[in-house]
C-alpha cells in the first residue's frame, strides 16, 4: 500500500498560524479512500493538535515513512 506523511502545525512560537490542523485533517481524508472508498494510502497524520512538533518528531516520523 502506499504511505503518507501528512503534516499539519499551527502552533509556532513566534507566530501562530491557522488552518494548517484543519487542512492536514482534509487532506488525510481525501488521500486513504479512492471515489469507490477502496483504499488508497496509509496516512500517517503529524498535528500539533494534540502535541509540538519540533525537528526530533518530524525526522521520527520521516524515519518510519521511508
Amino acid at each position: 500500500m502506499k504511505r503518507a506523511l501528512v503534516v499539519g502545525i499551527d502552533q509556532y512560537r513566534d507566530q501562530p498560524l491557522t488552518g494548517c490542523e484543519n487542512d492536514a485533517r482534509d487532506i488525510t481524508r481525501l488521500l486513504q479512500r479512492n471515489w469507490d472508498g477502496s483504499a488508497n494510502f496509509d496516512v500517517q497524520l503529524l498535528s500539533s493538535e494534540s502535541r509540538m512538533v519540533g525537528a526530533a518528531e518530524l525526522s521520527e516520523a520521516t524515519s518510519r515513512l521511508f
